[in-house]
């Protein structure tokens, strides 16, 4: 009875190459799933550095300006510079 099954049935050829095609739909949908994944991750890395950088340029103008190093119009023309 297996005999049967397997050479004349499901693993004839059609069945093998089914499940070949199976296996590849599989493989490359984890693909862009993970690749996917990691872009963002790389991404939102990125963008914490760069609010980092404009959260201590800030920090710098605002004690600058609070210790009467640098004009009110300087400072929002540097606010301006930084936030753009």
């Amino acid at each position: 009875m297996m005999h049967g099954y397997f050479w004349n049935g499901m693993w004839s050829g059609g069945g093998i190459f089914m499940g070949i095609f199976w296996i590849l739909i599989i493989v490359i949908v984890l693909y862009f799933v993970f690749r996917n994944n990691n872009n963002n991750l790389t991404n939102n890395g990125q963008n914490y550095q760069k609010r980092n950088s404009v959260d201590e340029a800030l920090r710098i103008l605002n004690e600058k300006y609070v210790n009467g190093e640098i004009s009110e119009e300087e400072y929002k023309n540097k606010k301006n510079n930084i936030l753009n």
